[in-house]
């Protein structure tokens, strides 16, 4: 998922969501980056709107 908006994600226009199935809680040692959940809550805090996500669990 780009951190930038590309203008839609209407793909095959199914139903109104963007499904990420490749998410992940996973902390992996020695990771020096900020995980996926931290990124996605920076993103959703700079738009008018927030998208919710759904985890797996894993």
């Amino acid at each position: 998922m780009p951190i930038v908006d590309p203008q839609g994600f209407d793909a095959l226009n199914l139903f109104p969501l963007q499904i990420n199935p490749h998410f992940t809680n996973a902390l992996p040692e020695g990771h020096k980056g900020e995980t996926r959940e931290q990124r996605i809550r920076e993103t959703a805090g700079r738009r008018a709107r927030t998208d919710d996500y759904w985890s797996t669990g894993r």
